[in-house]
């Protein structure tokens, strides 16, 4: 299994948990933390939530959607 595999099945399963991409929770840590993995694989998946997130909103990822949004405000 490669890293984007496992980074897709832990966001996978941490959005059926109703996590979002803040781990406002910590549903997300305590996932990834029940698998060994540390700060950088719960970083990826909290990533792949927003990213996730974004694409259902229309958008190519999460930094596709923030720098849309900022171009917004500074074109008001």
């Amino acid at each position: 299994m490669t890293a984007a595999e496992a980074i897709q099945i832990l966001a996978d399963e941490a959005e059926r948990q109703g996590c979002d991409a803040n781990d406002t929770t910590g549903a997300v840590r305590a996932l990834v933390q029940s698998h060994g993995l540390g700060f950088n694989a719960w970083f990826c998946v909290c990533c792949e939530i927003a990213d996730r997130a974004a694409r259902r909103q229309g958008f190519k990822s999460e930094v596709d959607r923030a720098f849309t949004k900022a171009m917004e405000r500074v074109q008001r």
